[in-house]
């Protein structure tokens, strides 16, 4: 598939001035032998499959030129990645063309501003395929209190958040949080008056359950795997357990959202899962894929699920 194509079909995205971080070129059918990319703001960030067949530098120099003559783009950098990236970190981005640009930068996702680095290691920061899902959460977030797990950077917080919610994020790492509660103040949100704690997941909803906690939303995106100072954390084996802790604090009628990246896993095997783990959950549908993730070969998995008490 050409450049020109996949522009032309995120022709709605490009128009919006609400937003301007997204995948230009996906994974799947729109792989252009081995090379992928997303925006950030102004930045066009091209990820090079290494492998056998690496992508030639010229054919990246044509791609950075391409992404160039649009009006929105005014930089454009490289990251080398190895399919298996539990083998090895990336190099730093290189620069291909346009502006040179710093680490840390802010963009736009549906009117929210948050905070990125995209250029120094996998993580950007910001989970581009999760936006339809945190404008839906903003939507329906009026006075409820959400529990974020897995926060990261607290994206869905500060959506929530920006929807009229109290939010609790939960992450192993205060330095992510400490990034979290930036993206508050840049959006005119007091991070004072929501909840940061630096925790393992699984012991803070264990804690949670005991002091009879309870939420309307729970979200959990848990990564892969994770290692850290308590043991190792493996989406394989734990989510089962991190499913039944979720429950125990989830409001009657309150809702979970479970979603993942595990390459073997999609939609109709959390749905299983959840079947299986919380027969009383109610399976409904999350918000669908935006039309730029709508064309990876392995796009993440979702689930939504109302907890009904007593239900079989």
């Amino acid at each position: 598939m050409s450049l020109q194509t996949a522009w032309e079909r995120r022709r709605s995205l490009l128009e919006d001035s609400s937003t301007n971080a997204y995948r230009l070129l996906g994974t799947g059918e729109e792989n252009t032998r081995g090379l992928s990319a997303d925006r950030y703001g102004n930045l066009a960030l091209l990820y090079r499959a290494v492998g056998k067949r690496t992508l030639l530098d010229s054919y990246l120099e044509e791609a950075a030129d391409f992404f160039l003559s649009q009006p929105s783009i005014t930089s454009v950098y490289v990251k080398d990645v190895l399919s298996d990236r539990s083998q090895a970190q990336p190099a730093p981005a290189r620069h291909l063309g346009g502006d040179s640009l710093s680490s840390d930068f802010t963009v736009l996702e549906n009117g929210l501003v948050y905070k990125v680095s995209p250029l120094d290691s996998f993580s950007t920061g910001l989970f581009l395929d999760q936006r339809a899902q945190r404008l839906d959460f903003r939507t329906g977030a009026k006075a409820t209190e959400v529990l974020n797990t897995f926060a990261y950077t607290c994206s869905f917080s500060v959506a929530c958040a920006a929807g009229g919610a109290k939010v609790t994020s939960v992450d192993i790492s205060k330095r992510y949080l400490d990034w979290g509660k930036q993206n508050f103040s840049v959006n005119g949100l007091n991070p004072d008056d929501h909840e940061f704690f630096p925790n393992d997941t699984l012991g803070f909803l264990k804690g949670a359950a005991k002091r009879g906690r309870f939420f309307d939303l729970v979200i959990l995106d848990p990564p892969s795997f994770a290692r850290n100072r308590k043991g190792t954390f493996s989406v394989r084996r734990d989510a089962p357990q991190l499913l039944r802790l979720a429950e125990a604090v989830v409001r009657p009628g309150g809702k979970i959202y479970f979603s993942s990246n595990l390459f073997d896993w999609n939609n109709d095997s959390l749905s299983r899962l959840m079947r299986l783990t919380l027969p009383q959950a109610r399976i409904v549908k999350p918000a669908p894929l935006p039309i730029d993730f709508s064309f990876e070969a392995h796009p993440v998995s979702r689930i939504l699920a109302v907890v009904d008490r007593g239900r079989r």
